[in-house]
């Protein structure tokens, strides 16, 4: 459960860095929100050990924040810095919520075919 605590506590991490603490006055207050929204849906998705969402919630916020940065509406170094991190923290995820997945249940052996009749069993069939 301890790792799982320092996967969302990296993911809250982002909340801190560039564009999302208000640092990159290019930002639109709802453009803030939205990369908001992304780290707390990944943090929520987290807590809930669930990888794919909180995979899909960090995948959008590094195209969002690609996007941003491309438009110029966000900083280089605070981009660059919210893009590493959360790539760090995907990895990290990906880690700790990979390996508190369920084992796949071991597959059902098939049943065993029925043994082959031998010569004297066969012989006599048919002669009555």
């Amino acid at each position: 459960m301890g790792a799982m605590r320092g996967t969302v506590g990296l993911i809250a991490g982002l909340l801190l860095l560039g564009g999302c603490g208000g640092s990159s006055p290019q930002l639109a207050p709802i453009e803030r929100d939205e990369l908001h929204s992304f780290v707390e849906r990944a943090r929520s998705a987290a807590r809930a050990g669930d990888l794919p969402a909180t995979d899909a919630a960090l995948e959008a916020l590094q195209a969002r924040v690609r996007e941003l940065r491309g438009a110029g509406r966000l900083q280089r170094e605070a981009a660059d810095r919210l893009l590493k991190y959360s790539a760090v923290t995907q990895l990290r995820a990906r880690t700790t919520l990979g390996s508190a997945a369920p084992a796949p249940a071991a597959p059902v052996p098939a049943a065993p075919a029925p043994p082959a009749a031998t010569e004297a069993e066969t012989d006599g069939e048919g002669d009555d």
